[in-house]
């Protein structure tokens, strides 16, 4: 009436070994240590089961897109912080030439205003 589940019905039925998901388990547990201290990770276990091999893999596809993700943050972020200062260079000699005009049509008061401004922004050195 009711089927015994043995360990070699399972293992066909779902197409993985006790030995293969022990092994996997054994691999999880290392892979999230590795994680923790940010190094690659463990390499991977002699399997006979395709799925267990298909899990670690989808595993290792995912760290790696992390990886990848995390190194092109950082990058922009460089990359942000460098047209900042660019940004603020270029808004500083704008001042300046604004203020440098201003003086040279004779407009000390427009050029002093122009001065105040700028610091006010923290622009002007």
């Amino acid at each position: 009436m009711q089927t015994l589940i043995t360990e070699e019905n399972a293992a066909s039925s779902l197409g993985v070994t006790l030995g293969d998901f022990l092994a996997f388990i054994n691999w999880m547990s290392e892979t999230e240590k590795a994680l923790d201290r940010a190094e690659s990770l463990p390499a991977v276990p002699s399997l006979n089961s395709v799925k267990v091999r298909g899990w670690i893999q989808l595993i290792q596809n995912l760290e790696q897109r992390f990886r990848q993700a995390e190194e092109q943050k950082l990058t922009l972020e460089a990359k942000i912080l460098l047209q900042e200062a660019k940004l603020v260079q270029s808004l500083s000699h704008l001042y300046v030439n604004m203020a440098s005009l201003f003086e040279s049509l004779g407009q000390a008061q427009k050029a002093s205003e122009v001065r105040r401004r700028a610091e006010t922004f923290h622009i002007c050195r």
